[in-house]
């Protein structure tokens, strides 16, 4: 199946579980199938059962693509005591999110999380 899926890549891209690029952090999970394979940002992946509800339901948004790709980043806003005032960033990886809302709240995270406070904290207030 790895084969002709490879060999028949078109608007998507396949790989073998070990070689599904890192930052997918898919490799080492054992829920992950042995064949991932990924659309390209504006395809979408479907078994042939689901192609006329898709064509009747579809309202055109979907997820699952790379994260890499700027069109999958998020609009972030955060208002309150914990953060900068009128202040703006770049990019800001959605991971990051549960360590900053735990140190908001002082709770102690979980620590099986791909999250790091390091890479957000510099929103916060610094009082």
């Amino acid at each position: 199946a790895y084969n002709v899926l490879k060999q028949n890549e078109n608007h998507y891209k396949v790989y073998k579980r070990g070689e599904v690029p890192e930052y997918f952090h898919f490799n080492d999970n054992p829920l992950i199938s042995d064949i991932v394979i990924v659309a390209d940002l504006g395809w979408s992946l479907i078994i042939n059962k689901d192609i006329e509800r898709m064509k009747k339901y579809s309202r055109g948004g979907n997820h699952g693509y790379d994260n890499h790709q700027m069109d999958m980043h998020a609009s972030f806003f955060a208002m309150g005591p914990a953060f900068k005032k009128g202040y703006k960033t770049g990019t800001l990886l959605n991971i990051d999110v549960y360590p900053l809302l735990c140190k908001i709240f002082n709770i102690i995270p979980s620590p099986n999380i791909d999250g790091k406070l390091e890479r957000i904290e510099f929103i916060l207030n610094e009082n």
